[in-house]
């Protein structure tokens, strides 16, 4: 019979720490503690606020993808929106514009811009309005005043979607990548701005290690950052791309490139059904 250790390594192939304390009716350190490896013993009472089945369902192929860069121009909105439409194709997807402005009643956006979307009225940011933009896409402006409220918002999507794309401001403090699944670094090729990223990236591996997609919008960047890391990370070459609407035309070579960064992140999870999922989830193998 397999044990509950067992159980919540399996697991770990398929959902994060907090998807897995909730199908195990566990603790998420407890869960981490079986992870890392530590000697833990679990205690015989259950969580009172289990809630399995409401979970199941996002766990499946659920990734919260922050989106960052240090300085602006370098084309990050846009990769945003591309992967939230093309994720949308398989998905519940829900973007943030986490530096969207409020003027007036009036949201302004650069993702409505690229869409070409007139901007729409909303009261103020204490409760911000979603919008569908497609059959399975929904955009969310945030005016991020502090790092709670993003934190706040992103875990009551995370009830709701099963891929919440958050477009980041610059990045200044690295604290901010805390609630993320993944993370994409969209560098400029600048040599101050390489500097500033090579931190933001250390800081994630060094308290967070977040998994992490890296790319260059040009071929030869100042900082070969790979080589600074001394790891054979995969950066991937997003090239200026012609789009329609804000989105990249298929035969673009920027569209082949965000495909890529689409499968470094989800692998083959975004194409598998979900009943393959709930066998392996409730099942022994």
């Amino acid at each position: 019979m397999e044990t509950l250790e067992e159980k919540i390594k399996r697991l770990s192939q398929y959902l994060d720490d907090e998807a897995i304390a909730r199908a195990v009716d566990k603790e998420v350190d407890f869960v981490r503690a079986v992870l890392s490896g530590e000697a833990v013993k679990a205690k015989e009472e259950k969580r009172k606020d289990a809630t399995v089945i409401q979970y199941v369902r996002p766990a499946f192929r659920q990734r919260v993808v922050y989106i960052a860069r240090v300085k602006g121009g370098v084309g990050a909105t846009t990769l945003a929106l591309n992967m939230a439409w093309r994720v949308s194709e398989k998905a519940k997807v829900l973007l943030i514009d986490a530096q969207a402005e409020l003027l007036g009643f009036l949201v302004c956006s650069d993702v409505l811009d690229l869409l070409e979307l007139e901007p729409y009225e909303q009261a103020d940011w204490e409760t911000p309005e979603v919008t569908q933009i497609s059959d399975n896409l929904y955009f969310l402006p945030y005016h991020a005043k502090s790092k709670q409220q993003l934190e706040r918002a992103v875990l009551e999507a995370r009830r709701d979607y099963d891929v919440i794309i958050v477009d980041l401001p610059c990045v200044k403090d690295g604290e901010v990548l805390k609630d993320a699944t993944n993370v994409v670094y969209v560098y400029g090729g600048g040599l101050s701005e390489g500097w500033r990223l090579l931190q933001l990236i250390r800081h994630n591996q060094n308290y967070f290690r977040k998994d992490a997609v890296y790319v260059s919008i040009v071929l030869r960047p100042l900082i070969d950052l790979r080589r600074e890391l001394e790891e054979d990370n995969n950066w991937i070459y997003l090239p200026k791309g012609k789009t329609k609407n804000g989105i990249f035309e298929q035969k673009d070579p920027a569209h082949r490139a965000v495909t890529e960064i689409i499968r470094e992140i989800w692998g083959r999870d975004l194409e598998s059904e979900k009943r393959g999922f709930f066998t392996r989830f409730f099942q022994k193998e």
